[in-house]
This record gives C-alpha cells, sequence and structure tokens, in this order.
C-alpha cells in the first residue's frame, strides 16, 4: 500500500472562480494545508473470496 504524503495545494481566484492547483496557479496563489480524510476499517479485502 503506499504511503501517505505531503502534497501541495494552492488556492487562487481566476476569472472570479476559486481553482485549487498542485501549482501555484496565479499571482494571489495561497498554499493551503489538506488532511487526509480518517481511514475506515481496518483490512485489505485482497485474498478473500465472498
Amino acid at each position: 500500500m503506499p504511503a501517505l504524503g505531503h502534497t501541495a495545494v494552492y488556492q487562487c481566484k481566476t476569472n472570479g472562480q476559486t481553482v485549487f492547483s498542485d501549482q501555484p496557479c496565479g499571482e494571489d496563489a495561497r498554499r493551503i494545508q489538506v488532511k487526509a480524510p480518517a481511514r475506515i476499517g481496518g483490512g485489505s479485502m485482497l485474498g478473500k473470496s465472498g
């Protein structure tokens, strides 16, 4: 399973719209912090027949 990493997310206003991007999207780009959602459940379904 891949490890969760930290990725930069930028928020800007473009043509009156709020835009989110992985790169600065304008002069007003603001880096924001996004938290990963809580994980529900505990196991993998791999190897289980159903």
